[in-house]
């Protein structure tokens, strides 16, 4: 009877003890305060510390309870908050801070918008990939059905768009790499017509296929709004991830090989 009592009592401890602590997942690698409304300051940690599009983030609310991606970016639409990046070795956990009604109008505002880009995107990861039929400057056709079983890898750009431009030697370098596989096909969507397009490839070469004059099917049927968008659908026509950088774009093709 002793024994049981004494079991029994060292199990209530035992679970008081687990219910009183608190996870900690590390504290923010920067303070608020230094932004001090230094918007630009802020915009650049912004691009280096955080990452909407990667899949391996854990989200955090302000109390430090997990959310899933989906309700962490509705949560940033609000303009009420801003993500910090935490100083942990093992995994990457962005949490909502809550915004000054003072910093809300610039702060808030862009915040918002950037998290509304990512949520559209993060909603569409999974879904088909909608029907399209267009050539490229050779005249080769592509649609659903001739690359059906193939992992198709889109950008879309246009001459004007000087970041669009700047990746093309590194995607140059992929589409060499993956040259022995038939299966990976590198399809690029420009605004410019064919002839602007020509006149401007032969000065810079670009090894993906190029389809001209694709403004409406970007922007109506993809609903692209930043420029490069790189966009990876699977073997089963799923969107499978939607990025705004070579480098990321590369990272998650290794992934789904």
């Amino acid at each position: 009877m002793k024994n049981s009592l004494f079991g029994l009592m060292l199990l209530l401890m035992l679970v008081l003890i687990s219910c009183s602590e608190k996870t900690d997942y590390g504290q923010p690698n920067v303070s608020m305060d230094s932004f001090e409304n230094d918007f630009k300051k802020w915009w650049t940690y912004y691009h280096r510390d955080i990452d909407f599009s990667s899949d391996d983030f854990i989200a955090l609310d302000v109390n430090n309870k997990v959310l899933k991606k989906g309700r962490f970016l509705q949560k940033l639409i609000t303009g009420d908050y801003i993500p910090l990046k935490l100083e942990n070795p093992s995994h990457t956990y962005y949490q909502l801070f809550k915004l000054p009604k003072s910093s809300r109008q610039v702060f808030g505002k862009v915040m918002a918008n950037q998290a509304a880009i990512s949520y559209e995107k993060f909603t569409m990861e999974g879904q088909d990939f909608p029907a399209f039929s267009f050539s490229d400057l050779n005249g080769q056709l592509y649609t659903n059905e001739n690359t059906k079983g193939n992992i198709l890898v889109f950008k879309t750009w246009f001459i004007g768009c000087q970041a669009c431009v700047y990746e093309f030697p590194q995607l140059n370098n992929l589409v060499k790499k993956y040259k022995s596989q038939e299966d990976v096909l590198f399809i690029s969507m420009a605004q410019d017509d064919s002839e602007a397009l020509k006149l401007f490839l032969e000065k810079k070469p670009f090894r993906y296929a190029v389809i001209p004059k694709q403004t409406k099917f970007m922007n109506q049927v993809l609903n692209v709004r930043e420029y490069p968008t790189h966009i990876i659908v699977d073997r089963e026509g799923k969107i499978r991830k939607i990025v705004t950088s070579a480098h990321k774009m590369i990272a998650a093709l290794e992934q789904i090989q």
